[in-house]
């Protein structure tokens, strides 16, 4: 069973029309922090440094 649209047509149908970006804005809302702490840390290993040539 897939979470994602039970979830959206529930704001759906509290908030009308308008609950489909609700639910869009909450979810990015906790998505976000996730994706900018990966684009802090950065990258995890060094594949442009082991694919060069002597």
């Amino acid at each position: 069973m897939v979470a994602g649209p039970m979830l959206a047509s529930g704001f759906m149908a509290y908030f009308g029309a308008y609950g489909y970006f609700i639910y869009m804005i909450v979810v990015y809302a906790i998505v976000a922090p996730y994706n900018f702490a990966r684009i802090r840390v950065g990258r995890s290993s060094d594949i442009y440094e082991d694919n060069t040539l002597p």
